[in-house]
């Protein structure tokens, strides 16, 4: 993408209201997302970690732990707009 590489991963596709669901979303993320960083990435000087979700942060501590891969870990405080955007605060 525009001379940046793109690694996609595997997820548990969910984004409705199914709480299980949702939550096999991201652990699914988190899961999958530290083997395509240690495996399939090119050693990066820093990463970016953008949150939400939280469980973003698993991913981000592997990678750093394995590859000595320093990050930046953005929070936004959406988090608990972007559930109740998604109508699964209820």
């Amino acid at each position: 993408m525009e001379g940046i590489a793109v690694i996609r991963t595997i997820l548990y596709p969910s984004h409705n209201t199914n709480h299980i669901g949702r939550i096999a979303n991201y652990i699914s993320f988190a899961l999958s997302a530290p083997l395509a960083g240690l495996f399939l990435a090119k050693k990066a000087d820093v990463m970016y970690v953008y949150h939400p979700p939280a469980t973003i942060a698993f991913a981000a501590v592997m990678i750093k732990f394995f590859r000595r891969i320093p990050f930046v870990y953005d929070i936004q405080d959406l988090w608990p707009d972007t559930l109740a955007a998604t109508g699964i605060d209820s």
